[in-house]
């Protein structure tokens, strides 16, 4: 497999992180003749078409994914649930301690001074540019996303709502105007109202015609002059967080239990509830500061396509676009 593969070729955050750790260690035990007695996953079930999410069924692929990446193997990455930056942690130094015979704290240091080197020497897209690796005693890997990675896999959920549309076009679509209309008492009804929400004052959006085609993923200004993240404030923060473990769990899902879609789904519709009430997006905000004003709209566009997903792919019920 290429050492230079894009980020755009992976899926999710975490998928991306377990490519390049993977490598990273297993070049480590190559070059001072180690032998890994923890299976790593195999590294083609890292790649996943976007597109193969709406083309097979979300529990198969669950199913294969955790296979690969739990049963065969023992890379783990736990995400940290924080508003201000999206950080994962890793205990592979300490899994490999005992039998390389050394401490976990040199293990780490190796592995992120080889990472670096193959970083800045050997590869052609530098993944450095989207996550930086530190070690953190006694022996932890902690992997932080950049803005430019946030931004990343943000503007990839946004531009899939492109392959739902195109899919939906084509079938008969759950979410169309035409699917019943949910009972108020159903315990997804909240998820399916923060849905057709979206769709509502995405329409909004279109009908105004004053976005400069920042409704368009491919127009969305992520990121400004200087390349920072245009969205800081807590309320954005936690509706990223949560958007990202959601994408991260649909393409490599957790060891521990099966997931919830269901939870997943709410927590988002609660994070999106609180970002649209701290968090505008017309008024003052669009007449004085329009690019923030368009990144709030991409990031209600991302999680409206999240919501989608989870609601058609993971629980198989109606994402409807109008109540």
């Amino acid at each position: 497999m290429n050492l230079s593969l894009p980020a755009t070729k992976f899926p999710a955050a975490r998928t991306f992180l377990l490519f390049w750790l993977q490598r990273t260690i297993t070049r480590v035990a190559y070059q001072q003749n180690l032998i890994l007695p923890i299976p790593l996953a195999y590294e083609p079930s890292f790649i996943t078409r976007k597109s193969d999410l709406h083309t097979s069924r979300l529990t198969k692929k669950c199913s294969q994914t955790r296979e690969n990446l739990v049963t065969k193997g023992s890379l783990l990455l736990t995400k940290v649930k924080e508003n201000t930056r999206t950080l994962y942690i890793c205990p592979i130094a300490f899994q490999l301690s005992q039998s390389w015979e050394t401490s976990p704290i040199d293990i780490a240091t190796q592995i992120a001074d080889r990472f670096s080197y193959l970083s800045s020497q050997e590869l052609s897209a530098n993944p450095k540019k989207y996550f930086a690796l530190k070690v953190v005693p006694p022996g932890w890997l902690h992997l932080q996303l950049t803005d430019l990675g946030i931004v990343t896999w943000l503007q990839s959920l946004a531009e899939e709502q492109e392959n739902l549309l195109t899919q939906n076009s084509s079938t008969s679509s759950p979410s169309s105007s035409q699917s019943p209309v949910p009972s108020p008492q159903s315990q997804v009804f909240s998820v399916q109202y923060v849905h057709a929400r979206c769709c509502s004052l995405l329409r909004l959006a279109a009908r105004e015609g004053t976005w400069g085609g920042a409704i368009a993923p491919e127009a969305i200004p992520w990121l400004n002059e200087k390349g920072e993240l245009r969205l800081t404030h807590p309320a954005e923060g936690n509706l990223i967080s949560q958007l990202l473990s959601a994408l991260d769990t649909l393409y490599c899902p957790e060891s521990s239990k099966n997931p919830s879609w269901e939870k997943f789904a709410s927590e988002i519709s609660l994070s999106w509830e609180k970002f649209y009430s701290q968090c505008r997006i017309w008024g003052e905000v669009k007449t004085e500061t329009p690019e923030l004003a368009q990144a709030r709209l991409g990031l209600l566009l991302a999680t409206q396509t999240m919501l989608q997903m989870l609601l058609e792919e993971g629980l198989g019920i109606p994402a409807p676009g109008e109540l």
